[in-house]
């Protein structure tokens, strides 16, 4: 029988705000993430993206704060900015209802109004990026009451050599009792081993609900890679795809992808890391609202944004590494919903594609674009299916040099 949050130990209050977001059952990595959270232990979370590990550490987060002290008593700390107001707005959601303070203090913010909010109120808990919290850190924000942290995204802010330098000032800056709590889509053998190194007697939850294998379905259509655009633009219409992810390697083929559909008359819109925190929030608004049908980025731009009901995910370039894959997959089919990824590739990707689906214990299905439709690969080389090749008869082709 499964538990409900209640089971979990979780205050009523928390619950009733779940529940008016249509949220009545925990996840698999909620109920084992959370109570190992409450109790104190250091907890490493693994799990594919969409499976719901923000609250996974959100809600035992809020289950643990004293509203008698009005010190900063939790820390969440995430690798972007979207990612890090996601967060937040799942706290503010959460905690409207009760005393606490709660802020959001990330890089693209005035530091100034930051400073002088600071002075005013005193957050029992904080949501931020990196490098902002460090600076804050370095005058009104103080750590030596922090009880618990949260670093979101662990692979990328531990693994990567930039990340990881901030990583190791905000470890340095929190108490020696002070729990940690690290939440990745990524389990790499070298994430898992500087974990065991950085924090003692960490408790690894690894969840596999199954999202990428099971409720997502997985396509791959081969084509010459000219006719790519064209076989997406086709795709998007004759599936009346209202709301998708496309997926590309780079900011010159976000421009050239959004341009296209957009004088096809498809309403498309770039999520892209060279704009600024202004331009990507009124993207990710119109995307919300049904103005944009189809959101095109990279993986840099997209990683960690949780875009509620998108049905489907198109590769138009596959990624470098098959994790990149999983993150991609992950952007629908969130929190058990169904979706469809569907890779456009060229027959020089079909041998990495494969290897990556049978790591994953993914199922693909081959289709073939044709005239505008997708249809199924193996109904069409079926032998019946099979359009015979015209014969000539030598007084027939005779007849033609005439």
């Amino acid at each position: 029988m499964s538990k409900t949050f209640l089971d979990l130990g979780l205050n009523e209050r928390y619950v009733k705000a779940l529940s008016e977001k249509g949220i009545e059952t925990p996840t698999k990595i909620q109920e084992q993430g959370i109570p190992a959270i409450i109790e104190g232990k250091n907890v490493v979370l693994h799990s594919q993206t969409g499976s719901g590990k923000t609250l996974a550490f959100v809600l035992p987060l809020l289950e643990k704060l004293d509203e008698t002290k009005k010190d900063l008593q939790a820390l969440i700390v995430a690798p972007t900015q979207e990612l890090a107001m996601q967060i937040f707005q799942e706290v503010k959601d959460l905690t409207k209802d009760t005393p606490y303070e709660v802020e959001a203090f990330i890089g693209s913010g005035n530091i100034k109004r930051q400073l002088e909010k600071l002075k005013k109120v005193k957050p029992q808990l904080v949501v931020g990026t990196p490098r902002r919290i460090i600076e804050l850190a370095e005058s009104k924000l103080k750590m030596h009451h922090v009880q618990a942290v949260v670093f979101d995204e662990a692979d990328r802010q531990i693994l990567d050599r930039k990340s990881n330098e901030d990583y190791v000032q905000l470890e340095r800056k929190m108490p020696g009792n002070c729990q940690f709590i690290f939440a990745s889509a990524t389990a790499t053998p070298e994430l898992m081993n500087r974990l065991s190194q950085k924090v003692s007697d960490p408790v690894f939850i690894s969840v596999d609900e199954g999202i990428v294998k099971n409720k997502i379905e997985h396509l791959f259509i081969v084509g010459d890679r000219r006719q790519q655009i064209d076989q997406l633009r086709g795709m998007i219409r004759n599936l009346n795809i209202s709301r998708g992810m496309v997926f590309v390697n780079n900011l010159e083929r976000v421009k050239e992808t959004v341009d296209k559909l957009n004088y096809h008359g498809v309403k498309a819109g770039a999520l892209s890391s060279e704009q600024d925190k202004f331009q990507r929030a009124d993207v990710m608004e119109k995307f919300s609202k049904g103005d944009l049908q189809i959101l095109v980025a990279t993986d840099v731009a997209a990683r960690g944004i949780d875009i509620q009901n998108v049905t489907h995910v198109i590769n138009l370039q596959l990624t470098d590494e098959k994790e990149g894959y999983l993150h991609r997959a992950g952007r629908t089919g969130r929190m058990g919903k169904e979706g469809t990824v569907i890779s456009i590739i060229t027959k020089h990707e079909i041998n990495k594609l494969k290897k990556w689906a049978k790591a994953f214990e993914i199922t693909l299905h081959e289709k073939q674009y044709q005239y505008g439709k997708i249809k199924d690969y193996e109904k069409e080389q079926s032998p019946q299916n099979r359009k015979p090749k015209p014969v000539y008869s030598k007084d027939k082709k005779q007849s033609a040099k005439k």
